[in-house]
């Protein structure tokens, strides 16, 4: 069966789609033996740093940026050129998630946003993303995608590419505020590429907002919590009603619990389940996404 394809997108940072990204991918990989690729399209490279480690995320990023997504997505390296596989080493170098690889980011992702314009007689960078990302589906379980906090090019490159998009949020207001927008613009998107995706990926599902995953969740907040579920709930049926959702988007059951105290072990540049300092509670949670993505999708 081809890959499923997973993009977090959130048009504000600081939601937790890198840490969903990184820490279900591992789970998936490292827990339950799914082969996954992590694709890193922001260019804060902080899942990059995560999954490869600091040493070896500046060594390739600064010497060989374009045997990183950035090369791939300005078409000068093929996409085997860009996979770093099995990423996640301990301090002796032992691969500790054989099954997880990684194209990584680079700071360098900026410029693409900024400079790079598709040569003359060529297709949109995100035909040509999906074109390399193709000739992996066979390969893997599931892709995920981690995107930058905007709908820039990089992130309509994941859009057109995916199967389901997810949109992480914390229970605050200003998580969600852009949800409309975000959802209306996906489909927007959809509709202008919509050729292009019934040439390119004839038969699939319209990349549309699917799902809703809570984050920062904190067990002490009961009535907040609540209210934040009943508000984003009935904005998401409204979505959903006008057609800016798939039919069956939904806020996922699991919800990411609040570890303030754990967020300083992200300085390690290491996976959660392979951290020094463990956070048990906050594992549960990654592994029960990671367990409704393999029942759900």
């Amino acid at each position: 069966m081809a890959a499923r394809i997973v993009s977090f997108v959130n048009l504000k940072g600081g939601v937790g789609k890198t840490a969903l990204t990184v820490n279900v991918a591992v789970s998936l990989a490292a827990e339950y033996g799914k082969k996954v690729l992590v694709v890193d399209l922001d260019p804060q490279s902080n899942a990059s740093l995560w999954l490869m480690g600091l040493r070896e995320w500046v060594s390739r990023a600064n010497h060989h940026k374009t045997k990183t997504v950035y090369g791939l997505l300005r078409h000068k390296e093929p996409i085997s050129e860009c996979l770093v596989k099995s990423p996640v080493q301990n301090e002796h170098g032992e691969i500790e998630a054989e099954k997880l690889d990684l194209i990584p980011a680079t700071y360098h992702l900026m410029f693409f946003e900024e400079d790079y314009h598709v040569p003359e007689g060529q297709p949109p960078s995100y035909v040509q993303f999906y074109r390399h990302i193709k000739t992996l589906k066979d390969i893997y379980d599931y892709i995920l995608i981690d995107c930058p906090p905007n709908i820039y090019k990089a992130t309509k490159c994941a859009i057109f590419v995916a199967d389901r998009i997810i949109v992480p949020c914390n229970p605050d207001a200003l998580s969600w505020m852009g949800l409309d927008l975000l959802a209306k613009r996906i489909k927007s998107f959809a509709q202008r590429t919509a050729a292009e995706l019934d040439r390119e990926r004839p038969g699939e599902v319209t990349p549309l907002v699917a799902g809703i995953i809570m984050n920062d969740v904190q067990a002490v907040a009961r009535i907040p919590n609540r209210l934040a579920d009943t508000h984003l709930a009935q904005r998401l049926a409204t979505l959903r009603s006008n057609g800016y959702t798939t039919a069956d988007a939904k806020i996922l059951p699991i919800k990411i619990r609040d570890a303030a105290a754990f967020k300083t072990g992200t300085f390690q540049f290491r996976p959660l389940l392979f951290a020094d300092a463990r956070n048990e509670s906050l594992l549960e949670d990654y592994r029960g996404i990671a367990q409704y993505f393999m029942t759900h999708f």
